[in-house]
């Protein structure tokens, strides 16, 4: 009656029975979450995140139409590109830039709850991935159309795919390569994620051995991603683009903090000390990031100000790792007290303490790389010390932990810190705050400590006397006894059960609770301030391009300039020079006649503009000059 494929189709169904219906709560979930987001987010446009024009005006020149800014040519081409498959369509709006990012941040959602199932079950890494889309730094970004989150979705697939190479079948390096090109292009700052996969192979038991039999396999991923790249270096020759990312790496490679510049935030403490607002802030739709620091003396908060969530899931994560650790270093197995006091040991333990030492006497005081060339020494020598420990899943938890410390490294000691680049830390952050969660089940709700069977073999070892009576008997009759009819074991086994999902359904539930709460509030920009035209003035430039285009019909071959370049050149489908930095200059207006500008649009009204400039047209605070 029903052909094989349908029979195997009802097995996976059933055998996936859990994790389909986690996954439908959570697709239902985040399509809801997108909807609540896209909404305020096209009221508000892109106005006052300005970098995103520069890839929208790069999306139109991959769509075909006319575009100026060719200086911003060479920067990443992934998001661009998507979005110019939406302008093909017809729809050439900067909401279409919103869409992809937020289609890229619900796929990062679930490429989570895939990672958590590495660790975790059906429920914990639900509840794993909801606490991952609900961070105030991840709502922030979500819709903006960025880079940062798009970015985080090729991260987790390469950590994901890796780990399943090396622990479960190699032919999964076949897609490691081309995700990590598609990643790189998305944000040429991806590259440092290389470095998992690296650290991974080498916390192997045996490297060198596992790399010797599966070399096929990996060169044919390696020749995958070369061939993944094929079309962008293509593009970049074929459209004369320089190749942004080689200066980049030089950059970065020599950067400290002690460089010659202009350093935005000094301390390399700004993203641990600004975690619980990157975690969850009073108000989170759409920015209201405002990273700030505890005054200790002052015993408040400076700047953003943390939610009651954060501090819960801080606390979660405490006591949480406190038990952890304290599992680790009890723990019967435990190399460190009970492994071969040998030579090969105590080299370990110096590599160890020599290599964390000097990372952190020399960080922030020399290039990052070598910072994290150091870190990785330090880990990989305290992972071949441990690794023998019967300890679950313990190089999958190494392998996060060091995911985590890259990222915070890099970041750290990059000289402009900003609130989004916390972003590529949130997957290790909720992959903890689930670990954590999990231990204290373990510790205080598991009823396997419990169980009968455990506990009749326990007094069975111990008791010699007893080999003859049967215990299971004593504990039939036991819980035949009237008078001990509330004290069954089978109803302590069920309560005991019923506690491993409380916290994971408990979690949820406020997490999901509060970020529909939060979505009641005003929008508010970076500094947490309402403006009063903050639903208006991406509106309001647009009403101005449309109007110049009616008002001139050669408005393309005349010059104009903008103190918003990149927003009217995506407008206006030109080239329009941003001169925000010289507009307020009193000799602006003979600067303009110099350079015979036709039309200038000003992001306010200017007092230092002569008679020669004449105001067409305003639209709230943007004014439309034209030279008489």
């Amino acid at each position: 009656m029903f052909s094989k494929n349908s029979l195997d189709f009802k097995s996976f169904l059933k055998n996936n029975k859990k994790d389909i219906l986690a996954l439908v709560f959570l697709i239902s979930f985040m399509v809801i979450l997108s909807y609540f987001l896209l909404e305020k987010e096209m009221q508000m446009g892109v106005y006052y995140v300005r970098d995103v024009f520069f890839y929208l005006n790069n999306a139109l020149d991959f769509a075909g139409f006319s575009s100026g800014l060719e200086a911003s040519r060479g920067l990443s081409p992934v998001i661009p590109f998507l979005t110019s498959l939406i302008f093909r369509l017809g729809f050439v709006q900067d909401s279409a830039i919103m869409f992809v990012s937020t289609l890229l941040f619900c796929l990062s959602t679930i490429a989570m709850y895939a990672f958590l199932r590495l660790r975790f079950n059906e429920l914990y890494s639900l509840s794993g991935a909801i606490v991952f889309s609900t961070f105030s730094i991840n709502l922030a970004w979500a819709s903006k159309g960025m880079l940062d989150v798009p970015a985080l979705f090729f991260s987790i697939l390469i950590v994901y795919f890796t780990y399943l190479a090396i622990n479960k079948n190699p032919k999964y390096w076949f897609l490691v390569f081309p995700i990590f090109v598609l990643g790189f292009f998305t944000r040429y700052t991806v590259v440092l994620i290389m470095l998992i996969p690296l650290i991974s192979v080498l916390t192997l038991n045996n490297p060198f051995k596992y790399i010797k039999n599966n070399l096929k396999k990996i060169f044919a991923g390696l020749s995958l991603g070369l061939l993944t790249s094929v079309p962008f270096f293509l593009y970049y020759y074929l459209n004369n683009i320089p190749l942004f990312f080689l200066t980049q790496t030089r950059a970065i490679a020599s950067e400290t903090a002690t460089a010659t510049g202009i350093l935005v935030k000094t301390t390399p403490f700004y993203y641990l000390m600004n975690l619980p607002i990157f975690i969850s802030t009073l108000r989170n739709p759409p920015y209201s990031i405002k990273p700030g620091a505890f005054q200790f003396f002052e015993l408040r908060w400076h700047g953003g100000e943390p939610s009651i969530v954060s501090y819960l899931l801080l606390t979660i994560l405490a006591i949480g790792i406190g038990i952890y650790f304290y599992k680790f270093l009890n723990k019967k197995d435990n190399i460190l007290r009970l492994g071969k006091k040998n030579k090969g040991f105590f080299i370990k333990i110096l590599i160890f303490l020599v290599a964390m030492f000097a990372f952190i006497i020399t960080f922030y005081n020399i290039s990052v790389v070598y910072s994290i060339i150091l870190f990785s020494i330090a880990i990989l020598s305290l992972y071949r010390l441990v690794y023998k420990s019967k300890i679950p899943h313990l190089k999958l938890d190494f392998l996060v932990f060091y995911w985590f410390m890259v990222n915070l490294i890099f970041f750290s000691s990059h000289l402009t810190k900003v609130g989004r680049y916390a972003i590529t830390l949130t997957p290790a952050i909720a992959y903890f705050i689930v670990l954590a969660m999990y231990m204290i089940y373990k510790q205080f709700g598991n009823s396997e400590k419990f169980s009968e069977s455990k506990i009749i073999s326990k007094i069975s070892n111990k008791s010699k006397s007893c080999n003859k009576l049967k215990l299971s008997n004593i504990f039939k009759i036991f819980n035949k006894s009237e008078s001990y009819t509330k004290f069954k074991l089978s109803n302590i086994f069920k309560v005991s059960n019923k506690s491993k999902i409380i916290l994971p359904l408990s979690l949820i539930i406020i997490l999901i609770s509060f970020t529909a709460f939060s979505f009641s509030d005003n929008p508010t920009t970076f500094d947490n301030q309402s403006h009063d035209d903050i639903l208006d003035a991406s509106n309001n430039g647009k009403i101005i391009a449309n109007f110049l285009m009616n008002y001139d019909e050669n408005y393309s071959s005349k010059v104009i300039w903008a103190d918003r370049g990149g927003d009217f050149s995506f407008f206006l489908r030109m080239n329009i020079s941003s001169v925000d930095k010289i507009s307020n200059q009193t000799n602006f207006t003979e600067i303009m006649i110099d350079n015979n500008v036709s039309y200038f649009i000003a992001n306010g009204k200017k007092d230092n503009i002569q008679s020669d400039y004449e105001i067409i047209k305003n639209e709230g605070r943007i004014f439309l000059y034209k030279r008489g």
